[in-house]
């Protein structure tokens, strides 16, 4: 939007659409991530008001190792953070507002090593996690009912997913090797639209 070196967002005291808190800009609100500047580098913890992260907010940024999201936040857009090629974590606060989990939001966060999905996670997208190169495990909480196509493509070192009762529906058409192993509750009866895989359910 602003160009490749942009390390801080300033906007006039008058303005009645956008703020800018530390650098970043958001809406008026402060409800909505606008802009995170593309050479603005360390960790970042989100003001509690934000509830949405917006499309492709932080992709492709400098965020050095670790990104903190809010209680409110209900949607992480479409590749927001696609290619933070130096996030290694993820945690969110603590809450029980409903949050969805957009298409390719982590997409190539090729360093992040572990993400402990929120108990209030609803939806993930397709390629939301692909290209995770060093994701080994990970845990989809109960409450989850719909994981899109492609969520875990080519995460080559990711042997073990566990999925919830809660599941409905999984996109598997074009997943590709997503896992080795896929744990599934006996419940669970809906194993996508086109393609059945098999199962190894503890």
């Amino acid at each position: 939007m602003f160009g490749q070196k942009i390390e801080s967002v300033k906007v006039h005291e008058a303005n009645q659409n956008y703020t800018a808190i530390d650098g970043v800009l958001f809406d008026k609100a402060v409800t909505k991530v606008v802009y995170y500047p593309t050479d603005r580098e360390g960790d970042y913890t989100l003001p509690e008001t934000i509830v949405e992260i917006g499309d492709r907010v932080f992709r492709g940024r400098p965020v050095s190792t670790g990104i903190t999201i809010g209680k409110n936040v209900k949607r992480i857009g479409v590749g927001a953070f696609r290619n933070c090629s130096k996030l290694k974590f993820v945690k969110f606060a603590d809450s029980t507002v409903g949050l969805t989990i957009a298409d390719e939001a982590f997409y190539g966060c090729s360093v992040m090593e572990e993400i402990q999905l929120p108990e209030r996670l609803t939806e993930i997208g397709a390629n939301a996690f692909a290209s995770c190169r060093k994701l080994a495990s990970l845990t989809i909480p109960e409450g989850v009912t719909h994981i899109g196509s492609g969520a875990f493509a080519t995460c080559s070192v990711l042997t073990e997913i566990s999925l919830p009762k809660s599941l409905t529906a999984m996109d598997l058409e074009r997943e590709g090797r997503v896992y080795d192993i896929l744990c599934l509750p006996e419940a669970r009866k809906d194993y996508g639209r086109k393609r059945q895989r098999q199962f190894c359910c503890h």
